[in-house]
């Protein structure tokens, strides 16, 4: 079965700083969607290329890809409120 959303969570950084943020996204996603949704870790400085293909200018970059129109946030991720605001989440 498809889920029915779709992130790409775009870093550069240390595995540790990477595990956690993806922690806290999970936690703030599973608020709403839990078992609803893909997330997929892309480190930027292994696949650069993916910075042009997602036209992703800084890191983190967390893009929902779908459902469409494609959502996406940039830079702080601490307020789960706002994580949900700026991907057309909120509860």
């Amino acid at each position: 079965m498809s889920k029915l959303y779709q992130f790409k969570l775009f870093l550069t950084g240390s595995e540790q700083k990477a595990e956690k943020l993806e922690a806290h996204v999970r936690q703030v996603l599973d608020t709403v969607i839990r078992d609803q949704y893909t997330l997929e870790l892309v480190d930027v400085t292994l696949a650069p290329e993916a910075t042009e293909q997602y036209m992703i200018l800084a890191t983190p970059t967390l893009s929902r890809l779908k459902p469409e129109p494609m959502k996406r946030i940039v830079g702080n991720f601490e307020n789960g409120k706002h994580i949900l605001d700026a991907l057309d989440l909120s509860a």
